[in-house]
């Protein structure tokens, strides 16, 4: 619950900045279930996602550099030592959060929420194929340990780490840029950006407009047609898991223990 609390903070923080410079955001997956279910978090969940379009996710991310408050530190893909994740968290400075697929990381481990970047995808025809497999490059472009891969994972993780060891990423990032120009915005469908490993896809008028829902004492905003989009999600998300899933993800959360990253060896 503590670390609830930390994430709580962090969203508020997050929601104001939004709030005043006109940055459409909503809560995403299990934190979008909590706010329907539970009007707050799933009491045992320890992670906190929202998603945003991707012009309102490059603008958030122009602004929260200089916008965030001093305890909280903005986490980039190559601008922090081995985060090589294609979407953004926001960190608690002081805490730390142990999870499993980072344990050898040595980027910052603080109590973070998800801020994840969406685009428009095309429909299932020739683009939405090719869409696909070099998305699937990108999702694999740092991965080390996998077991009982096929050859396609074994093609995949190749092309990852090809572009991970011998590709700089400033022409990295200029494919992902021009790949993005040329196959997305051309639909409807909403879908989390390249590089990210959920293929869950919505319709548009499924998130827009945005409502609000009460989490956790205050209102944020939601998918328009939230019912659906939890259905899209979790199928019968009415009905909770059984008791032996209701686990969190990570192995240890400290709400009190600053993590050894370099921007937590001193208050400001």
């Amino acid at each position: 619950r503590q670390a609830q609390l930390v994430m709580l903070k962090i969203l508020r923080v997050v929601d104001d900045i939004c709030r005043r410079h006109g940055i459409h955001y909503w809560l995403d997956g299990g934190t979008a279930l909590g706010a329907f279910r539970h009007k707050g978090f799933i009491p045992w969940d320890d992670d906190l996602d929202i998603s945003m379009l991707r012009e309102d996710y490059i603008k958030f991310l122009s602004i929260a550099r200089k916008a965030l408050p001093g305890n909280l530190f903005l986490q980039v893909i190559k601008e922090d030592i081995d985060y090589y994740i294609y979407w953004t968290k926001i960190r608690d400075k002081y805490s730390t959060k142990e999870e499993p697929e980072y344990s050898k990381a040595r980027f910052h481990k603080g109590i973070y929420i998800d801020i994840f970047p969406c685009d428009f995808y095309p429909q299932k025809n020739l683009l939405g194929g090719l869409e696909k497999l070099i998305a699937k490059i990108f999702q694999y472009r740092c991965k080390n340990l996998y077991s009982g891969m096929g050859l396609l994972e074994t093609i995949y993780l190749g092309g990852g780490k090809i572009l991970c060891f011998f590709v700089p990423y400033r022409i990295e990032k200029w494919v992902f840029n021009i790949f993005r120009r040329c196959l997305m915005n051309r639909g409807s469908t909403i879908g989390y950006g390249i590089g990210i490993p959920f293929r869950r896809r919505y319709e548009y008028e499924e998130i827009f407009p945005l409502r609000q829902a009460l989490f956790e004492g205050y209102l944020f905003p939601v998918p328009n047609m939230i019912e659906q989009y939890l259905s899209d999600l979790y199928g019968d998300f009415r009905k909770l898991p059984d008791v032996l899933d209701r686990k969190p993800h990570s192995t240890k959360i400290m709400p009190t223990r600053p993590c050894s990253h370099k921007e937590v060896l001193h208050w400001n």
